[in-house]
């Protein structure tokens, strides 16, 4: 069964690959053009004022069109990738529902884990993952129980899927990089959709003073796991969500970092002095 599932979700990845292959090729080769128009129309003028910035922006520009020309080009790393944020998206809405099911198909079905989270791949794990997924779900049908949890869920979220991004991406890049997309893409999911239940089982709560929040709960544990199952028994269910989840996120953690560095602009002088 593990050989079906991988061999499915090959199948998917090199189909969607074929698909987008030529628009991939095309933007790549747009993007690299303008990049190059770019740096000779501005280029002198930057390193003339600011030798180390044009330098940096350079080199930053060069990895990140390796590194995403590398990761087009590798179904495999697509398909862990858009697996990985799926159950890292699932974590928002439970944190221990995804590892509970990594666990269980590592047990059950044959699927293969890295060295590093092997562990996962245990019946100890399998039976404390499976209590604490119990205890979760029903701890958030308890009054001010759930908002204590959404307290202490939101860091163990992000971890979480970190961990599951991690698991499917290791041994396909390199560490460092594997390690920047866990921590971007798989907690960055996670935080996402954490924070989405949060609001959105606050303003259910307070609209229905608190009548809500039990059905509120029962979806979120629907969506847990039915987000951490499906995408590895249907491939095309990680593209798809993955992808989607990977749409959202990144615009949102490009306003962020705008934000960030606006408030981080130092004042401007002027001519009164203390």
């Amino acid at each position: 069964m593990a050989l079906d599932l991988a061999a499915s979700s090959m199948e998917a990845m090199n189909a969607l690959v074929a698909w987008c292959g030529p628009w991939v090729t095309q933007v790549s080769q747009t993007l690299e053009s303008w990049w190059h128009q770019g740096q000779q129309a501005t280029g002198t003028m930057v390193t003339t004022a600011t030798p180390a910035v044009g330098q940096a922006a350079a080199t930053a520009s060069k990895t990140v069109t390796q590194v995403g020309t590398e990761v087009l080009k590798r179904p495999d790393i697509l398909g862990g990738l858009f697996l990985g944020v799926c159950l890292s998206a699932a974590c928002g809405f439970r944190v221990f529902a995804p590892p509970l099911v990594v666990s269980a198909a590592s047990l059950l079905m044959g699927l293969q884990l890295p060295d590093a989270v092997s562990w996962l791949g245990t019946w100890p794990a399998l039976a404390t993952l499976s209590g604490a997924v119990v205890v979760e779900m029903l701890a958030y049908y308890i009054p001010f129980v759930n908002h204590l949890l959404d307290v202490i869920a939101s860091p163990l979220a992000m971890l979480a899927g970190t961990l599951m991004t991690y698991t499917f991406l290791t041994g396909q890049i390199d560490p460092l990089w594997l390690w920047v997309l866990a921590i971007i893409a798989g907690g960055g999911s996670a935080a996402l959709v954490q924070t989405g239940t949060v609001g959105t089982r606050a303003t259910a709560g307070a609209l229905s003073f608190g009548l809500a929040t039990p059905l509120v709960a029962t979806v979120e544990n629907i969506l847990a796991i039915a987000l951490s199952a499906l995408p590895l028994i249907l491939p095309a269910i990680a593209v798809v969500i993955g992808a989607g989840v990977l749409l959202v996120l990144v615009p949102v953690l490009a306003v962020l970092l705008l934000r960030g560095l606006w408030r981080k602009k130092p004042p401007q002088l002027t001519g009164h002095t203390i």
